[in-house]
């Protein structure tokens, strides 16, 4: 995966991330493809976090871990290695998990975002420093984006951006009515 500057980079976020989802919970699909999937969308430690986050929804009712405490608790957990060992965790050390491979600084969490059903467009995991000014924000539906300025950074972590709202008011999926027919 390729990061410009300023640019926010999709990997088909919401879809790929359900559909992820789906095949790990149902145990399905053999070879290299949902391995190739899951380890395309967690190419960094800041997006691991992010998706991991987002796994911790799935399993705790849509809430969100209220500290590291909580979160290394719930990644230490059996039932989910082979979910992180795919996004390309080292299991012998979950912890290296909150170092950002660019500035070797630990990564800043947003404790206790809820998620939903139609899953967590928010800003979930951010890198401290670095590099040459850009810091990688992780959202949880996933995307990332490389932050150039404070305002944007600071307006990210403290939740005040509002990306449910951008993300249906930019959406490319269509228009569906309650029968399931597309609307134009």
């Amino acid at each position: 995966m390729v990061v410009f500057k300023g640019k926010t980079m999709s990997i088909r976020g919401a879809l790929a991330s359900a559909m992820v989802a789906i095949a790990m919970v149902a145990g399905c699909g053999s070879g290299n493809s949902v391995e190739q999937i899951v380890g395309d969308l967690n190419s960094n430690n800041t997006m691991r976090i992010a998706s991991s986050y987002v796994l911790f929804h799935q399993k705790n009712n849509y809430k969100g871990p209220k500290n590291k405490e909580a979160f290394v608790k719930f990644l230490n957990d059996p039932s989910i290695t082979g979910n992180l060992e795919m996004m390309g965790f080292d299991m012998s050390d979950i912890e290296s998990v909150f170092i950002s491979q660019r500035d070797n600084e630990e990564i800043q969490v947003r404790w206790g975002v809820a998620g939903s059903q139609r899953g967590c467009y928010e800003p979930l995991a951010f890198e401290k420093t670095g590099v040459d000014g850009a810091r990688i924000v992780a959202f949880g539906n996933g995307v990332f984006e490389e932050v150039e300025d404070q305002a944007t950074y600071d307006e990210f972590f403290s939740g005040k951006h509002k990306p449910e709202e951008n993300a249906r008011k930019d959406s490319t999926a269509p228009n569906i009515d309650k029968n399931g027919n597309q609307v134009n």
